[in-house]
């Protein structure tokens, strides 16, 4: 199938991947920073405690919107030749990581003995679950099979978060190069099936 897409679609979604891959870099190193930032000045300590306060949660809950916003954003820059209104992207995409991070969060207090890569998977699969539901909201009025995206977006928030976790930000940057090229490629083949149909 890849060898019979036309040279727009395959610049799309080399497009869509890198953007993809740099706006999670740009938002996770913001969100680290600000969040780092903000415990020395609050606390006065160079690392987030063991034990957080409730407001520390809180605020690592609200935080978790900036990957949204600029996973969102580098995606839009693509989005907006294809679809209408493709600004929402950003919104839903936003709304998906805050809504998904908080409920996978609650996994961590629920079962706090649960080995750790288990707790990152629901989280990460939390986090693609609402962005996908949100960004489905937005592609049914423009794709038809577009609940089939709810899949590809559990998927590719799963590849990009281990990314993360086992190889830091470099291998955290490639591995959400890999997940944008999932997630594109997902698009245009909703899309040569919504036209098909």
């Amino acid at each position: 199938m890849f060898s019979s897409i036309n040279k727009e679609d395959r610049q799309f979604l080399f497009s869509f991947a890198v953007l993809t891959g740099a706006g999670s870099i740009a938002g996770l190193m913001l969100l680290s920073l600000l969040f780092s930032q903000i415990v020395v000045r609050v606390l006065g300590e160079t690392d987030a405690p063991e034990e957080m306060t409730a407001g520390l949660l809180i605020l690592s809950l609200i935080l978790n919107v900036i990957p949204g916003i600029m996973i969102g954003l580098g995606q839009w820059f693509e989005l907006r030749n294809l679809f209408p209104r493709a600004g929402w992207w950003i919104v839903v995409t936003a709304v998906g990581w805050l809504v998904g991070f908080g409920v996978g969060s609650l996994v961590y207090l629920v079962f706090p003995g649960l080995p750790f890569a288990i707790l990152f998977a629901f989280r990460f699969a939390s986090i693609g679950l609402f962005s996908g539901v949100g960004q489905w909201l937005y592609l049914k009025q423009h794709l038809s099979n577009a609940n089939l995206w709810i899949p590809v977006a559990i998927l590719v928030a799963l590849i990009g978060g281990f990314s993360w976790y086992i190889a830091s930000e470099i291998g955290g940057a490639i591995g959400w190069i890999i997940a944008g090229g999932v997630s594109g490629y997902a698009l245009l083949l909703l899309r040569e099936r919504t036209l098909m149909s």
